[in-house]
């Protein structure tokens, strides 16, 4: 691991620790709530817990499993809320407003890097964010393998859905952000 990261990772306390699989690659994932941004140059994507009126945004896989965190990959050169708002509306419909910071996640590589692998390794971060609904576009969505639907649901009802433990973490976490 760079140092400036190390160093970075050194300011805060771990949430939770959890093994992850990427495009068939073992990683390690560590949650972390922060009131600091990383340097932009481990971040590959941003997502966020969404609500709107005591419901909170859900989306399903293709597996069956539930997510809190809607949002996805950062382009090159753009701005973190940009990535954040395209990757929203792109994946759920939903326009946020209001995107206040929660954390980040950092993933390990546990294997060693496969040839022509393109992306940061070992390490890259996941931005965080606290967000609410604004206006519903359905237009705006784009058809993608990883969410097959989107959803808005009441917070009691989300917290008995099957979503990893990580995922329960974000939503109490981003929960005490938005009501405080």
């Amino acid at each position: 691991m760079k140092p400036d990261l190390k160093g970075f990772l050194s300011l805060f306390v771990p949430l939770i620790r959890e093994p992850a699989m990427w495009g068939g690659l073992p990683l390690e994932a560590t949650y972390y709530l922060a009131d600091k941004l990383p340097s932009l140059d481990y971040v590959t994507s941003v997502r966020a817990v969404v609500f709107n009126d005591g419901a909170v945004l859900v989306i399903r896989d293709g597996d069956g499993n539930y997510f809190v965190v809607p949002g996805g990959r950062r382009e090159a050169g753009e701005a973190i809320e940009a990535t954040l708002r395209r990757e929203i509306v792109e994946e759920t419909g939903w326009q946020i407003v209001r995107p206040a910071y929660l954390g980040f996640v950092h993933y390990h590589h546990l294997g060693p890097r496969p040839a022509g692998f393109t992306y940061l390794y070992p390490d890259f971060l996941q931005l965080i964010y606290v967000a609410r609904a604004g206006r519903f576009t359905p237009q705006a969505t784009i058809n993608d393998e990883y969410v097959v639907a989107s959803s808005f649901v009441p917070l009691q009802a989300a917290r008995q859905l099957k979503m990893s433990r990580s995922q329960q973490v974000l939503l109490e976490a981003a929960v005490k952000l938005w009501s405080g």
